[in-house]
């Protein structure tokens, strides 16, 4: 009996070694201290690629699309009316056609592989120079190309008695070539849009629609037109003065 009592007998408390880890496992622990080295960090390059993000959308919000010519542009303020580029308009005489020759004298000008590469052009069956660069033009010269060809047309029965004048044999009165032209006139008027106001006068008696005119004194914003024909004139192909090279269709022939 005695026997049985003392090998089933158990202690009802723990032993010192088991109260002690149990004390243990439910003591707090305690915390790491912060790196503040490794979270600065962190932080500032967080701060850097916010920054250079911001950088790279301003610039491609505020950058002009890739043309050569970007680099002298500049603007300035000028009036709406202006009396000085009178040279321009009027009836057909040689020294009108001189004047607009003159303005289109970088008509064609030279760019460089790169330059068409940073254009993002199809070079494939582009028209080359005989040292590799290619002929090329910038919008405005087209423009105001196609405007001198509608000019050209207006006064027809003029030009059409010059036949023999070499400025108006390269004319193309083709009805295609001359719808081209407003259209290019067109897309180019309604991507630069001019919002300057313009009020309306008489200018004779009111019963007439016809003695109304347009007036403004509004301040426009325009690039000088000086440094980008400076720029042009300076790689400027001037007409029979250069070669182009064989295209690659002559191959097939």
């Amino acid at each position: 009996m005695n026997k049985d009592s003392s090998e089933s007998s158990e202690p009802l408390l723990p032993s010192h070694d088991v109260r002690s880890s149990l004390l243990l496992s439910k003591a707090p622990r305690k915390l790491l201290a912060p790196n503040w080295s490794i979270i600065i960090l962190l932080l500032l390059v967080v701060y850097l690629s916010i920054i250079e993000s911001i950088q790279l959308f301003w610039h491609k919000v505020s950058s002009p699309p890739y043309s050569p010519a970007n680099t002298v542009l500049r603007n300035e303020q000028h009036f709406l009316y202006r009396t000085d580029d009178t040279v321009y308009r009027g009836e057909p005489s040689e020294e009108l056609d001189s004047a607009w020759d003159e303005l289109l004298l970088a008509l064609n000008i030279r760019a460089s592989p790169e330059e068409m590469a940073l254009n993002h052009e199809n070079v494939t069956n582009a028209v080359r120079l005989p040292d590799g660069d290619y002929v090329a033009l910038l919008g405005v010269y087209h423009q105001l190309h196609c405007l001198n060809t509608l000019r050209m047309i207006i006064y027809s029965d003029y030009y059409s008695q010059h036949d023999d004048d070499e400025r108006v044999r390269k004319i193309d009165w083709n009805p295609h070539h001359t719808t081209h032209c407003i259209e290019s006139i067109r897309r180019s008027l309604m991507c630069h849009a001019d919002v300057a106001l313009y009020g309306v006068e008489w200018i004779a008696d009111s019963h007439e629609a016809e003695n109304m005119r347009l007036r403004s004194n509004a301040e426009v914003t325009c690039v000088n037109w000086d440094a980008v024909n400076s720029w042009a004139k300076e790689r400027a192909l001037v007409r029979h003065q250069y070669k182009v090279a064989p295209g690659p269709f002559e191959q097939k022939h």
